[in-house]
């Protein structure tokens, strides 16, 4: 806002006659300098009210809630277990990516070849990239485990579970007997898995922490 300062005109008006007896004219009063700070203040006040309601408008907007998560549409079980859907790992989402980038940049330093390099390696060490829930003939669940390599899948772990309680976007999975895959787990354990949304769900390794998988049509069966 331009501020205009008040200007104080002093008049000098000199005494004119006439022959013929004419008035003087009438002097036009100046304008005075207590009418400054009047407008001031009234300036001032605006800017108070101005700054104010920006105050108040900022306080608002940190305190209105976030957008709510999309509401689910089908049941976490019903998620899992869609037709044809397999969940792919993606190393870049989950949390050995972030592990890996900090060490491949402290040993690479500006090498950018050496960095993709051994970030490359950190992401061959994680093969049981696909999972599955699959139903078979019997009405009976497995947790299933695979490989890609090119178009073959192998089959890594192969157990038959049973789904336990839905709490949130969390559901847990109970085995009920032993791994059937190419390379099976001794004692398979209960699992929790947390679904964010239809098009991902996230596992908690013990080990490397959060992994995160993405749905993916069309693969079954290759």
């Amino acid at each position: 806002m331009r501020f205009i300062r008040p200007i104080v005109f002093c008049l000098g008006v000199a005494a004119l006659t006439s022959g013929c007896g004419g008035s003087q004219p009438e002097a036009k009063e100046p304008e005075t300098a207590a009418e400054a700070p009047a407008a001031k203040s009234g300036e001032k006040e605006d800017m108070a009210d101005s700054s104010a309601e920006a105050k108040e408008t900022a306080k608002a907007s940190k305190e209105a809630p976030a957008d709510p998560e999309p509401e689910l549409k089908r049941s976490l079980k019903d998620i899992l277990t869609r037709e044809d859907v397999m969940f792919a790992f993606s190393f870049n989402a989950s949390e050995p990516y972030q592990v890996a980038e900090k060490s491949c940049t402290e040993k690479a330093k500006d090498d950018l070849k050496k960095k993709s390099e051994c970030m490359s390696k950190a992401s061959s060490k994680f093969d049981a990239d696909l999972l599955s829930f699959e139903k078979d003939a019997e009405d009976k669940y497995w947790y299933v485990t695979s490989h890609r390599k090119g178009d073959k899948l192998t089959t890594l772990h192969k157990i038959p579970i049973e789904f336990g309680d839905e709490k949130g976007t969390s559901i847990t999975i109970k085995p009920t007997g032993k791994d059937k895959g190419s390379k099976p787990i001794g004692n398979p354990k209960e699992l929790t898995i947390d679904v964010p949304s239809e098009s991902e769900i996230v596992l908690t390794d013990p080990t490397h922490g959060k992994m995160v998988y993405q749905a993916k049509m069309g693969m079954k069966g290759r």
